[in-house]
């Protein structure tokens, strides 16, 4: 994260859990773009005394988000319809998956939409970093100045926290 964008990245730290509780460890997002590509970082401190855990690995596994990760929703314009969810372990593995509920692919979305993302990761001292690169060229076309954007920030373990509480 030692790259000068960084410096200017949005910074969203995650405070409460998905029902609207303090978090019991800290988790701070940074984000920003230019015309190819939507880049996050997660910075996630581990609880006291506690390992990294990631059982298993793979690519679109189903079960990432029981594991030490983070997720990210993105919705290009705003659409409350169709929108892109990743899921990242915190040794990079990736689930991305595909929701639009006006082309059938539902609530769960399709594990077989690939959106190319690119991560890195890091664990030490206490606490994992990950870098996430996403391509706009599988999800929307890049957004222009002025353009506005839903998202959300996860983490799951261990408090299920969210920027913005879901109460779900």
């Amino acid at each position: 994260l030692d790259d000068a964008a960084w410096k200017h990245a949005a910074v969203v730290d995650i405070t409460r859990t998905r029902h609207d509780e303090p978090v019991t460890v800290r988790t701070t997002f940074q984000i920003c773009w230019d015309n190819e590509a939507l880049y996050v970082s997660a910075t996630c401190d581990l609880a006291q005394g506690k390992a990294l855990r990631v059982p298993q690995r793979g690519r679109d596994n189903a079960l990432i988000w029981e594991f030490d990760g983070v997720e990210i929703f993105i919705a290009p314009r705003q659409s409350t319809r169709r929108y892109a969810q990743f899921m990242v372990s915190a040794l990079g593995d990736v689930c991305d998956l595909l929701v639009d509920h006006d082309a059938g692919l539902g609530v769960y979305g399709t594990p077989v939409w690939s959106a190319d993302v690119q991560t890195a990761a890091h664990a030490v001292n206490g606490r994992y970093i990950l870098e996430i690169r996403i391509p706009f060229a599988n999800l929307a076309p890049s957004p222009a100045k002025g353009d506005r954007w839903n998202a959300n920030f996860y983490r799951f373990v261990p408090d299920i926290a969210a920027w913005s509480p879901t109460f779900g």
